[in-house]
């Protein structure tokens, strides 16, 4: 029974991870989209999405975690 639970809880926890990680690769496609649109400087888009970008990739780190653990397999 406890092993249907820890399941469980996995479950939910990747389909939060995964949520947030589309969000977050959703946010950075829109506001490449909107600052080249506004600014048309490429320059201007990595000013304003850097840190964006920096998080979403550090994010997948977690990936290499998921799978080491065997929350997910790879």
């Amino acid at each position: 029974m406890p092993t249907n639970k820890s399941h469980s809880a996995s479950q939910v926890y990747l389909l939060i991870y995964n949520t947030v990680c589309a969000a977050l690769w959703l946010y950075i496609l829109l506001a490449t989209a909107s600052t080249l649109i506004s600014s048309g400087d490429i320059l201007a888009v990595y000013t304003a999405l850097e840190t964006w970008t920096r998080c979403a990739q550090t994010l997948a780190v977690a990936e290499i975690l998921h799978a080491a653990t065997g929350i997910y397999s790879s």
